[in-house]
């Protein structure tokens, strides 16, 4: 038993990658092949298609997760395919979306966006069949599924660049945004189709209202969390940009590349596959068995900040090896990685409070981790401002909010407060 579920938390790992590959692919051959104009429409397209998929999978994938495995199993096949057919409803509505985003935003970006909008009904399908599968933990399948993707897409990127054939190359480098975007739809097709030959609730669709009924519960506030998440993010960068220098922006976002990006396709890992166990043991009450799945995963979590602190002593080396023109913020690695060591112990308990599906306690917890993250990035650029490195002073701000974090999540699973949940009533 313990082999299979190292087996498939290897395999859940590797899926993680593999999918976050497949975006990297998607951004990097685009800024290979596009002129620089052409190169950011297209980011800027696609920066609201992944906000899209993002909002999709807040609906259908993350509830998945949470709530799939708590259903009686003979519940789990109709409910599985009305999630799908749920999917392709707000597939549907992606496309509406960026088709008129992209009439009413005149220029490039506008027509990127109509590039993109007919694959989105794809690309969210896709996303949510994955997610049926996550749910009852089949890794391999997910995996099989991003690994045609990424394939897929592959090989229609090559026979463009091999026949240098594009329809209205934007930046005349032998492939046009409509081919770059074509290539991201085609893969998500094939993986579409790979999705309904190893996934029996993919081979008839169910009833969509079913599953928005039965997940609103839990839907509205994963979807205010995601957005809430996103726009912390977005928020901090902002103030960096404003505050700072372009090269200590530029310097603290290579030392992010260096230790913290990496570290999040494990963390999303360790999230997606402990969800549906701690699921299972808390719609089952069974305390001891939530607590003990609870530190397995953050005995995987510890291991992974000790592997980052790591970093710490090479940190110059590191920097020296992959981003040599920015080494001189190599100070930038003891913050970076200590923050990332600390949101990598929070996810065990985040994992615990989704698989007891406490999703007004999970926003809660994020507005507490936005207010700490906002508030830390301030003090820290004004303290390291006055200090005359605001830069070194937002970093560690940026720690200090993921302590704050952790201590919250930590509080809301302790105690009283977190109580496995009862058995759902079984929908009409």
């Amino acid at each position: 038993m313990g082999r299979g579920r190292a087996i498939t938390g290897i395999v859940g790992i590797t899926d993680q990658i593999v999918s976050s590959a497949s975006n990297y692919l998607t951004a990097l051959v685009a800024s290979a092949v596009l002129a620089p104009e052409a190169f950011g429409a297209f980011v800027a397209a696609y920066a609201v298609v992944t906000v899209l998929c993002a909002a999709a999978r807040a609906v259908i994938g993350e509830p998945l997760l949470a709530h799939l495995p708590t259903v009686d199993v003979a519940r789990r096949p109709p409910l599985g395919s009305a999630a799908l057919a749920a999917a392709v409803v707000l597939g549907v509505g992606g496309l509406a979306v960026c088709v008129i985003g992209g009439l009413a935003w005149d220029g490039p970006v506008g027509d990127a966006l109509l590039a993109l909008a007919v694959w989105v009904p794809g690309a969210v399908a896709v996303d949510a069949g994955r997610y049926v599968l996550l749910a009852r933990s089949d890794t391999r399948r997910a995996l099989l599924i991003d690994v045609v993707w990424l394939l897929a897409q592959g090989l229609v990127l090559g026979a463009y660049l091999l026949t240098e054939q594009s329809s209205t190359p934007i930046g005349g480098a032998g492939i046009s945004v409509a081919g770059v975007a074509a290539a991201w739809g085609v893969g998500a097709l094939v993986a579409l189709a790979a999705v309904v030959v190893v996934t029996p609730e993919a081979r008839h669709l169910g009833d969509a209202a079913r599953w928005f009924a039965e997940s609103r519960h839990l839907a509205g506030w994963f979807t205010l969390t995601s957005v809430l998440g996103q726009a912390q993010v977005y928020l901090v960068l902002f103030a960096a940009g404003v505050v700072l220098t372009a090269d200590d922006v530029a310097g603290l976002r290579a030392v992010q590349l260096l230790v913290f990006q990496p570290p999040v396709t494990v963390l999303a890992a360790l999230l997606v596959l402990t969800t549906p166990v701690m699921a299972r043991h808390a719609v089952a009450g069974d305390r001891a068995g939530l607590l003990r799945a609870r530190r397995v995963a953050l005995l995987g979590a510890a291991g992974l900040g000790v592997v980052l602190l790591g970093a710490i002593p090479l940190r110059e080396t590191l920097m020296g090896l992959l981003f040599p023109q920015y080494v001189g913020h190599a100070g930038l690695v003891v913050p970076i990685v200590l923050q990332t060591a600390l949101a990598a112990l929070a996810v065990p308990f985040l994992a615990q409070i989704r698989g007891e599906r406490r999703a007004r306690s999970l926003f809660a917890l994020q507005v507490v981790t936005a207010a700490g993250m906002l508030a830390g990035a301030g003090a820290g650029l004004v303290v390291g401002g006055a200090a005359g490195s605001g830069v070194t002073g937002l970093a560690w701000g940026l720690t200090a909010s993921s302590l704050v974090a952790l201590g919250a999540a930590v509080a809301a699973t302790t105690g009283e407060r977190s109580t496995p949940v009862v058995r759902t009533r079984v929908a009409a």
